[in-house]
Formats: C-alpha cells, sequence, structure tokens
C-alpha cells in the first residue's frame, strides 16, 4: 500500500465516525427507564461531540420515544441533542428536532403531539394563519406538555425563520430531568463513553462531511402508537423520577 493511499483510507476511517451515518433503522429511548448516560448506550445511539463541553447529539436517526405511561412516538429526528453537565448524575435534557414541514405536515404533527404528550396551548390553524401573514416571525408557536414524576417532557411546533412560508414548520420535542442544586465544580472532566463503550470515541460532529440533501426518511411522519392495556399496567417509573 503506497502511503498515498494509506492516509486516503486513515481520512475516511476518522471523518466518516465524526459525522456519523444516517440511521433510518429506528433507535428505542425508554423513558421508563433511569436517565444515565449509559442508558444513552446501551439504546444504541452513539453520539458525537457537539457545541459545548457538555453536549453531544446524534444526527440523522429515526427514534422510537416510549413515553412514561407506555405510549411510542416513531420521530425521524434530524438530530437529538443530549445535555449532560455531569455524567455521574445522567442525562439532564434530551432534544429531538425534525426537519421543517409544511402547513399539512405540521397540522397532522399537531395532532399527534396534543394527543400523545399534551394539549396545544393554542389553535393551529390561528398560528398557522398569523406566521403565514408574517406576524409571528421566530417568536412563539404552538407548545404543550407533560408531567412525569420529576421528568417534564414539552413539545413545540414554531415558525422556523422570520419570512412567511407554508414550508417553515419545525417541529421539536424537549425532554428535562431537574439539575442537581450542587454546583458545578470547575475543570470537569469532558464527556467520554461509558466503561465497556470505549470503542466508540466521542469525535466532534464535522458537517462538511454531510449529505447536500437529507435522507428520504427524515421526511416522514410522526407515528403514534398507544401503548396495550397490558404494557400500561406494566410501566415503572424508576424511583429517582417520582416526586414526593
Amino acid at each position: 500500500m503506497t502511503s498515498h493511499n494509506y492516509i486516503i483510507i486513515c481520512l475516511i476511517a476518522v471523518l466518516i465516525p465524526c459525522f456519523g451515518e444516517a440511521g433510518e433503522e429506528p433507535l428505542e429511548l425508554d423513558l421508563r427507564k433511569e436517565n444515565t448516560f449509559r442508558w444513552i448506550y446501551e439504546s444504541g445511539f452513539r453520539p458525537r461531540r457537539s457545541i459545548g463541553e457538555d453536549n453531544c447529539a446524534v444526527l440523522f436517526q429515526n427514534v422510537r420515544l416510549i413515553l412514561p405511561n407506555g405510549d411510542s412516538l416513531m420521530i425521524p429526528a434530524r438530530e437529538v441533542d443530549f445535555y449532560v453537565p455531569r455524567m455521574e448524575e445522567g442525562v439532564s435534557s434530551i432534544e429531538f428536532s425534525m426537519l421543517n414541514r409544511n402547513v399539512d405536515d405540521a397540522r397532522k404533527i399537531y395532532q399527534i403531539f396534543s394527543k400523545a404528550i399534551g394539549p396545544a396551548s393554542e389553535d393551529f390553524e390561528s398560528f398557522a394563519a398569523e406566521n403565514l401573514a408574517g406576524k409571528r416571525g421566530f417568536v412563539g408557536g404552538v407548545w404543550g406538555n407533560m408531567k412525569s414524576g420529576l421528568m417534564s417532557i414539552s413539545w413545540h411546533i414554531r415558525p422556523s425563520g422570520p419570512v412567511p412560508s407554508v414550508d417553515a414548520f419545525r417541529p421539536e420535542i424537549v425532554i428535562h430531568w431537574p439539575a442537581s442544586s450542587t454546583p458545578s465544580s470547575g475543570n470537569r472532566p469532558g464527556l467520554k463513553p461509558p466503561p465497556g463503550f470505549e470503542q466508540f470515541p466521542m469525535l466532534p460532529i464535522v458537517w462538511t462531511g454531510a449529505p447536500k440533501q437529507p435522507p428520504d426518511f427524515l421526511h416522514g411522519p410522526v407515528i403514534y402508537e398507544p401503548a396495550s392495556p397490558k404494557s400500561k399496567n406494566e410501566t415503572k417509573v424508576p424511583d429517582k423520577l417520582k416526586g414526593k
């Protein structure tokens, strides 16, 4: 092998994991389990370093999100962001962001989020009409939330830009756990894979290697699946997540 070929192979080996491969095959994230950093890896995610020392992310991934009541949402996520300020305390928040959707797709997602997570703050038709009339810009949007123990789950469909457009609605879901009251110490070690997953280095995400067009599955629908009566009865919330 020539030195030139060797260099090319090494560059490919480094750049591909920096960006990550598109994940059309869904990964399952069960919110009934404890929110440890290991839980993310055991669920099949291989996050890369993102902005800030406490953030990591996975790009272009279908996710089956199991809610605390056993219902599930299939989410074609453009990006899944994990915020982990203290690895020993687990994941503090997870954000799912999707591609921009047209008004018809956004309406369907609005209906699904309202049913699965929590009622909307306002009627979608009024919000969409104001957005398309240029009265919203980046501000506001429709939203809803639910709470399970100490965990809160919120959804948002917001205008994706200041210019009115029928294709400019961005759906998002954010899951949040309360942070520790203990102040963060300085000079904390950066994020690293949990024991047993060291073979998956957390290299930075490199957007220059991203495809020009997102994978087709990212344009797919959000799918809601209610839990069966049996699975609802078997739902357990970890003690750590239960309120007083």
